[in-house]
């Protein structure tokens, strides 16, 4: 038999354990409320909160960054607020409209925020099974409304590029809060 006929998987993917993910080529970081701060209406109340509100996981499978190459990466939101607006991403543009993107919901409930940097935008429902197709035209940030964590998994391709600044500058038209009751209320900003 040929030696190294049979391998291991580059990563494992736990489906019933948060999502977690095993491989020697994990890069993560994790963001707090209080870097995101501008994201939200009470910027006051969310400097102060120094709590991680999110990690991000990324895991290269394989030389990515060449042409065709694919990333495959994570995000683990905790449940959370400012003042009712519930825990969000930093949200983002691509820089390659030619790309696309896929989300997948493993667990937790929230949404995503789709917005065309104009007049189009609108949410969808996350959960667990969820699949979500990103248009390279639209932004998208994820938000966590449940009060578990909200486990995200995404596929992108290399080129596709990340533009934060603008939506740091200009916000997006929909944000989300959690009342006291658990009822959520989206607000159209526009």
């Amino acid at each position: 038999m040929k030696e190294n006929l049979i391998r291991m998987p580059q990563a494992i993917q736990h489906l019933d354990q948060g999502a977690r993910v095993e491989s020697e080529n994990l890069q993560t970081s994790d963001k707090r409320y209080c870097d995101l701060k501008e994201l939200y209406l009470d910027k006051e109340a969310a400097a102060a909160k120094t709590d991680v509100a999110y990690h991000v996981v990324d895991n290269f499978c394989m030389e990515a960054n060449q042409k065709g190459g694919m990333y495959w990466g994570y995000t683990y939101m905790e449940p959370g607020d400012v003042n009712g607006e519930c825990n969000m991403t930093r949200g983002y543009f691509y820089t390659d409209k030619d790309c696309y993107e896929y989300f997948f919901g493993f667990g937790g409930e929230g949404y995503i925020i789709f917005w065309d940097g104009k007049d189009d935008y609108f949410v969808e429902k996350v959960f667990p099974g969820s699949v979500h197709f990103m248009d390279a035209k639209y932004a998208r940030r994820i938000v966590n409304t449940s009060d578990t964590m909200l486990t995200v998994a995404m596929c992108w391709g290399y080129t596709n590029g990340a533009d934060y600044e603008t939506i740091r500058k200009e916000g997006f038209p929909i944000r989300i809060f959690k009342k006291e009751n658990g009822e959520i209320e989206i607000r159209e900003m526009r």
